[in-house]
């Protein structure tokens, strides 16, 4: 019951990751101004992929608390928060080039 649970929450996840890819565009992120960026694509396509890796590896640590050995849920927190980390990186990096 659990495992599916955690299959379809990370699954909700992927989907919102490939459609961040496959529309091309950030204009959900606050303070984002036209014209800024000059490849938005390319920086939709990295936010998207960031968000899928994210809910692929909270799928493995879920697997690994229920099958292997428990885990705190400090872990997943952590894994959110540096990926929190990127995303804001892949932004100013597109605003800087």
């Amino acid at each position: 019951m659990e495992i599916t649970l955690a299959f379809l929450l990370c699954s909700v996840l992927v989907v919102i990751g490939l459609v961040i890819k496959r529309k091309g565009s950030v204009g959900f992120i606050a303070g984002y101004k036209e014209g800024r960026i000059r490849n938005e694509k390319k920086l939709a396509n990295r936010i998207g992929l960031t968000v899928i890796l994210f809910a692929v590896e909270c799928f493995l640590l879920i697997l690994i608390h229920l099958l292997l050995f428990p885990l705190n849920g400090l872990y997943i927190g952590i894994l959110a928060v540096v990926h929190l980390f990127v995303v804001f990186a892949l932004f100013v990096h597109a605003v800087m080039v």
